[in-house]
């Protein structure tokens, strides 16, 4: 989940601006400034940080630009998008010239701002894996595992349900995890691989790394999907990426990351699904996932979806 801290002076747009974001699961508003004096005082204030600034240029005393220059020097992990109007663009470039994520035009776009909040989310699943499991310390047992010739690296991404595509989350499956002891399915259904377990980004999601010696690729795999089958058993729909043969467990975060993109990207909603990084798209798949997923993610913000829905050949239209 991504923490946006809101900073506009018109009230008006403000609380338009949180109608729009509270209903995304993926997303809670931080708190709200109406400039950037306030905003900086209510950082200094906390001890925890936003993920995300959003903020107005205009603004009475200190303005968003002097506000993004203040918050990548003070807090440099936070990303910042700003909102500008239509006359505006030079404020706009400037701020970009920041290190600005992106900028929204007033007035804001419900499928511009949920577009906005997904590529936001993505950056920070990207800082909370370099912080997690980007490097073999932050998993004390990786460090300790000698790696040989033979030895056949294997990192997954399962989440028990539908793989939160933007904001669509399994709020029926957030307890899966409390009911399965994921370590232990991995003894009994793989005794003869090394593994690890970490948290994901959100609360269905588990990494898993598994190392296997004296193994080929193509039985990694089938050890992969051995497991995947397994919890599928226990109560689908499971969704997991896979990537098999990867090279060094110190890897193993950009990998887990590659994963989590690979499944925004391919995954489906309401099927058990294991995706191979290495398998490309079937050519006979002939609807454009990019542009399914930004319509289906805009109807299921207006109820006019479940999750069950499957894609059909045409994608659908707004």
């Amino acid at each position: 989940m991504i923490r946006i801290l809101l900073t506009e002076d018109e009230p008006h747009i403000l609380n338009n601006l949180v109608q729009l974001i509270s209903p995304l699961s993926e997303c809670e508003i931080w708190g709200t400034a109406e400039n950037g004096e306030a905003a900086l005082a209510l950082l200094a204030e906390q001890e925890d940080r936003p993920d995300v600034l959003l903020t107005d240029i205009r603004m009475p005393g200190m303005d968003g630009l002097g506000l993004i220059r203040r918050v990548r020097h003070l807090y440099p992990s936070v990303e910042c998008a700003i909102l500008s109007g239509y006359g505006e663009f030079e404020y706009a470039q400037t701020a970009m010239s920041l290190g600005v994520s992106r900028y929204l035009l007033k007035p804001v776009k419900q499928a511009e701002l949920f577009m906005l909040m997904d590529e936001l989310n993505r950056k920070a699943t990207q800082h909370h894996l370099e912080k997690s499991v980007a490097t073999a310390g932050s998993v004390p047992a990786l460090s300790q595992t000698q790696e040989s010739k033979d030895q056949v690296n294997i990192a997954m991404v399962v989440c028990c349900g539908n793989f939160p595509i933007h904001a669509v989350h399994n709020p029926d499956r957030v307890d899966f995890w409390e009911r399965v002891n994921l370590a232990e399915l991995l003894s009994s259904v793989a005794p003869q691989a090394q593994h690890w377990v970490m948290a994901g980004k959100t609360p269905v999601e588990r990494n898993i790394a598994l190392s296997l010696r004296d193994c080929s690729p193509k039985q990694g795999l089938e050890c992969a999907r051995k497991i995947y089958g397994t919890l599928c058993h226990i109560g689908g729909p499971i969704t997991v990426g896979v990537k098999v043969d990867f090279g060094s467990l110190y890897s193993l975060g950009s990998q887990v990351l590659k994963l989590r993109n690979l499944l925004a990207e391919r995954a489906i909603p309401g099927v058990s699904q294991i995706i191979d990084v290495d398998i490309p798209v079937p050519n006979d798949l002939n609807f454009d996932f990019s542009l399914w997923r930004e319509n289906l993610f805009v109807l299921f913000h207006q109820k006019k979806l479940r999750c069950s829905t499957l894609p059909s050949k045409k994608p659908l239209r707004k």
